[in-house]
């Protein structure tokens, strides 16, 4: 919905393949948090 009035989409998923999936519905972004960690996170979670 929010990508039809031009949004950028951005998503965070724990595993590659969801974030395939999410890539494949559209996804701008895709951060795999159990890689990258988060933003205001010292680490990803263990």
């Amino acid at each position: 919905m929010a990508k039809l009035r031009g949004a950028r989409v951005i998503g965070t998923v724990g595993t590659e393949e969801k974030a395939a999936l999410a890539r494949e519905a559209g996804v701008d972004d895709v951060i795999v948090y159990t890689k990258q960690g988060l933003p205001g996170r010292d680490k990803a979670p263990d």
